[in-house]
C-alpha cells in the first residue's frame, strides 16, 4: 500500500511539474506577443505623426508616442524627445493651452526620466506659465507641485517648500480639497526631510 502511494505522488508532481512548464511557456508566449503588439502599434503611432498635417493631431500623436515609449518599451530611452521638441515648435501656433500644458508636462516628464532636472525645470515652469495666463489656480497649484517635487530630487528643499506654499495658497483660493490634501501631505513629508518634525505634524492631513 505505501508503495502505491509513493508512485500515486510521484506520478502527482510530475503532472504538477508538466503544468507548471506548460503555464510558464504560455506566460513567456503571452509576454513576447505582447511586446510585438506594442512594437508594432509604436511603429503606427511613428508613421502616422510623419504623415501628419495638422499640428493639433501632430502633438497628440507626439505626446502618445512618449508615452508608449515610457510606459512599453524603454524607460530609458529618449527617442521621443525627437517627436516632443518638434511638436513643441508646433505648439506655439496652436490655440489649444490645455493641449500646450500637456505636451510641457510630458517634455517635462521625459527629461525627469532622463535625470535631466534643470530641462524638467524649464517645461514645468512653462506649463504653469501657460496655465496661469488662463487664470486656471488648480493647473497653476498642480504644475506649481510638480515643479516642487523637481526642486525636492535636486535636494532643493527650501526651493521645493517655498514653492509647495505657492501651490498651496492657489489650491486654497480654489478650495479644491484633493489638491489641497495632496499639497498638505507633500509639505509635511518635505518638513520631515528637513528635520522639522514639529512643523511636519501640523501640515499631515
Amino acid at each position: 500500500l505505501s508503495a502505491v502511494l509513493n508512485r500515486f505522488h510521484i506520478f502527482n508532481i510530475a503532472k504538477a511539474m508538466k503544468l507548471s512548464f506548460k503555464i510558464i511557456v504560455l506566460l513567456i508566449l503571452y509576454s513576447f506577443s505582447q511586446d510585438c503588439l506594442a512594437s508594432r502599434k509604436l511603429d503606427s503611432l511613428i508613421k502616422l505623426y510623419n504623415s501628419a498635417k495638422n499640428d493639433t493631431v501632430q502633438i497628440r500623436l507626439a505626446i502618445k508616442i512618449s508615452k508608449r515609449i515610457r510606459f512599453y518599451e524603454n524607460p530609458t530611452d529618449s527617442t521621443d524627445l525627437k517627436y516632443l521638441h518638434e511638436a513643441h515648435l508646433n505648439s506655439k501656433l496652436s490655440n489649444y493651452p490645455k493641449l500646450k500644458i500637456t505636451l510641457c508636462e510630458v517634455m517635462a516628464e521625459a527629461y525627469t526620466r532622463l535625470n535631466d532636472f534643470e530641462n524638467a525645470l524649464r517645461y514645468y515652469k512653462e506649463a504653469m506659465s501657460v496655465a496661469s495666463h488662463q487664470n486656471d489656480d488648480d493647473e497653476t497649484a498642480s504644475q506649481l507641485l510638480s515643479i516642487a517635487q523637481v526642486y525636492d530630487m535636486q535636494r532643493k528643499h527650501e526651493d521645493a517648500l517655498k514653492t509647495m506654499q505657492q501651490a498651496l495658497t492657489l489650491a486654497e483660493k480654489g478650495n479644491n480639497k484633493k489638491l489641497i490634501a495632496t499639497l498638505y501631505n507633500a509639505t509635511a513629508a518635505q518638513y520631515y526631510q528637513m528635520g522639522k518634525a514639529e512643523s511636519a505634524v501640523k501640515y499631515f492631513y
